[in-house]
């Protein structure tokens, strides 16, 4: 009888990991050869991660629900200086997104047809460049090797994966801080070498932009930076070679023109609103129920920076040693005066400290690079579990939720979601041994769970997309063309956006008014009762319907869950009976 031992060449497990852990450094050592080879690894690598979803999840309500739909009602009206939302003016956020979206738009060439996809384009792009720029960013601090390690770490994370496929602001303002942050850098660094370079221009640039994006979180970011650094240097001589003159006034030039052109198109309104009651009001107290207490962003960033953050709690100890030298120390004030900011203001969102995250990756992978040693500790090996645990948790919620919800499970999202298993598996027994391979191999595993996670188990997720399933049937079942459409009780943002700008946000008796008025129109009205036991919309629609004397017929029901909340929805679509 032949035994495997019989066999010289058999495969083992231990042959096999330390096979996949030689292609991950030759796959780094291929990368870190050239400028040119990182920056297409980390083009490639952005995509595999951000890609899966980008084109299949229906719109989000509600923040990309309201972008979206403003862009889309610039679009129609032709009206590119002021910002409304259906009637209302939506005096939060300046204008940058909306004109990227715009031009994503026009580009397209779709029109107000166009998908929520190509809505979504400028924040791909933002994250994907955003990536390259982290790259940029911290090269002259920290080397070539760890600054590919960082920008990898930084493709591979939940919540940059996130942003770039929403059309909202944060991809495009991270792009804009991290770009400013790495000439501030280079700017320290060389004091003297920037008085001919175009350095400090793409500083106040990056600033100038990032006002039009969100307000002055980019300058907040640098200016705290540069605070912090002017500290460790104990002198701030070196803002000098910022150009602060002249570079303030670029930056004015930039968002300027719009300030002043909305401030008198709204009145003044806009900057009462969006600096006063939008920005500032959220540091005394919570916004929209954005609540959290001070280390909200310290316990979540563990959850939503995976798979990086576990390089950065390995780092931790090695970070804390050389806390006094100057790369570090540059991080650092990167790093803490932003997220303490952050920390400190009452309402918190997890989005709020994404500028800061490049200089942790950098900590993090300064530390691999320098101090590459075998993890045998207890504790180092349970954080390294977390590179299987975590997509075998994701794995596991979404088949659950797809058997009890949906009563479907996709045989794609168990094979996609198996393989990120087993790589992560393998990622926790390489890396103890062949620390600085692991993170190629923790970002491959991230891009398989995002393919599972994104492309099969969200979209799969009917329930919950309930505004995509309601403008379908009100297409399908649409007796005039282009009907008016009312909706009674479910008002969010993406239904507005995949039906019509002049949607009615009704209650069931205003529901009932509208369709009594005659002409093409269609109405949603809610049969499930509202919270806390009060009657459903459909009771004070029958009950107006019998008061005005007009016959009406149900065409179509469409069930679900609002997505937010997870109000169970039973929305009828009515229309008026003909008579013929």
């Amino acid at each position: 009888m032949t035994t495997t031992a019989d066999v010289p060449d058999a495969p083992t497990t231990r042959t096999m990991t330390s096979a996949v852990a030689t292609r991950a450094g030759g796959v780094l050592d291929w990368a870190t050869a050239s400028h040119a080879r990182a920056s297409i690894l980390l083009v490639v690598v952005a995509l595999l991660c951000f890609l899966p979803g980008f084109f299949s999840i229906p719109p989000l309500d509600r923040d990309e629900g309201r972008f979206a739909q403003a862009t889309k009602q610039m679009i129609e009206t032709g009206d590119y200086i002021d910002i409304r939302l259906q009637d209302e003016a939506r005096h939060k956020k300046p204008i940058g997104i909306y004109w990227l979206q715009a031009v994503a738009v026009h580009a397209s060439g779709l029109g107000t047809a166009a998908p929520i996809w190509v809505y979504r384009t400028p924040s791909l792009i933002g994250a994907v460049l955003g990536v390259l720029v982290t790259y940029w960013a911290v090269l002259p601090l920290i080397g070539r090797r760890a600054a590919l390690l960082a920008a990898l770490m930084m493709s591979a994370t939940i919540l940059l994966g996130v942003e770039a496929r929403i059309a909202k602001t944060d991809a495009v303002l991270f792009l804009c801080t991290v770009t400013a942050m790495g000439a501030l850098l280079r700017v320290f660094l060389d004091p003297e070498g920037m008085r001919r370079s175009a350095v400090p221009w793409i500083l106040w640039a990056s600033i100038g932009v990032g006002i039009l994006i969100k307000g002055p979180i980019t300058l907040m970011v640098t200016g705290l930076a540069a605070t912090a650094m002017s500290v460790w240097a104990r002198s701030p001589r070196w803002l000098l070679a910022v150009r602060p003159g002249w570079g303030s006034l670029l930056a004015l030039a930039i968002a300027a023109p719009w300030l002043i052109a909305i401030a008198i198109e709204s009145g003044g309104t806009f900057l009462r609103d969006s600096f006063g009651a939008d920005m500032l009001s959220k540091v005394g107290q919570a916004s929209n129920t954005h609540w959290g207490p001070p280390g909200y962003h310290s316990l979540l960033f563990w959850f939503v920076a995976w798979p990086s953050a576990a390089f950065l709690a390995l780092a931790l100890p090695w970070v804390w040693q050389n806390r006094t030298r100057q790369d570090v120390a540059l991080l650092l004030a990167w790093f803490a005066p932003t997220w303490l900011v952050f920390e400190a203001i009452s309402t918190k969102l997890p989005h709020y400290v994404l500028p800061a995250y490049p200089a942790l990756f950098a900590l993090a992978s300064l530390a691999l690079v320098e101090n590459a040693k075998p993890l045998h500790r207890l504790w180092q090996r349970v954080i390294v579990a977390g590179f299987w645990l975590v997509p075998l948790g994701l794995v596991l919620v979404g088949a659950g939720l797809l058997v009890f919800i949906e009563w479907r499970l996709p045989v794609l999202m168990l094979v996609i979601g198996s393989a990120a298993i087993a790589l992560g598996f393998a990622t926790a027994r390489i890396l103890p041994r062949r620390v600085e391979t692991g993170v190629p191999l923790a970002v491959a595993t991230a891009a398989l769970t995002y393919l599972s996670v994104y492309q099969f188990t969200l979209p799969a997720l009917q329930t919950v997309w309930l505004s995509e399933r309601m403008a379908e049937t009100a297409r399908a079942v649409a007796h005039c063309p282009n009907p008016r459409i009312a909706s009674a009780a479910y008002h969010e943002p993406s239904l507005v956006f995949l039906t019509r700008t002049d949607l009615v946000m009704a209650d069931g008796a205003m529901a009932a008014d509208f369709l009594g008025a005659g002409g093409c129109r269609l109405a949603f009205v809610d049969a499930a009762p509202r919270r806390l036991g009060g009657e459903a919309e459909e009771v004070a629609f029958r009950r107006r319907v019998a008061e005005l004397g007009v016959t009406v017929e149900q065409v179509a029901l469409v069930e679900g869950r609002n997505i937010n909340g997870g109000h169970q929805r039973r929305m009828g679509l009515w229309r008026l009976k003909s008579t013929n």
